[in-house]
Parts: structure tokens; sequence; C-alpha cells
């Protein structure tokens, strides 16, 4: 079904992983506070990271990787942590 919606019923944000590890703390004026590692999309045996990751009511993946299933999993582990049901994928 579809309604109508304005611009301010939606909340975008967006998250990248990084190949580096950033220092966690929990200090409440500490900007990161949580982190999770994941395999690589490019490469399994690489490590990469991503942060702060919250509850979303839908997360869309997109990647121009043709080689990502690992690294798929592990970031839909981490979503999944979180509550996070809905996710889509969009790969290259």
């Amino acid at each position: 079904m579809f309604g109508t919606y304005k611009p301010q019923d939606f909340s975008v944000l967006t998250h990248s992983t990084t190949r580096s590890p950033i220092g966690i703390c929990k200090e409440k004026n500490y900007p990161i506070r949580e982190g999770f590692k994941l395999r690589s999309f490019y490469d399994a045996t690489r490590t990469t990271f991503i942060y702060n990751l919250k509850f979303y009511d839908a997360a869309i993946i997109m990647s121009d990787s043709k080689n990502f299933s690992a690294g798929l999993e592990d970031l839909i582990a981490a979503l999944r942590v979180h509550g996070v049901g809905k996710i889509f994928f969009i790969g290259g």
C-alpha cells in the first residue's frame, strides 16, 4: 500500500567501512562507542571495520564488489545485533 509521505517523515544515515581500526571508548563524549570487525567485501582475508551502528527500520547495503559473500554475512550479522530486520543488498 502506498501512502503520502513527506521528507520530514524519514531520516537517512550512511555508514562506510574502513580498513583502519579506531579506538573504541564508552565515555559519553567520545565519538566511537562501538565497532565491528568484518571480512572485506573485496578480499575475505582482509579485515575491515564499521562503527556506531544502531537500530534502523531498514538497511540498504551497496557495493560494487563481485566477491562479497563473506563480508556481507559479517555485515548482516552486525546489523542483526541491533535488531535490524529489513536488510536489502544492491551489488555490482
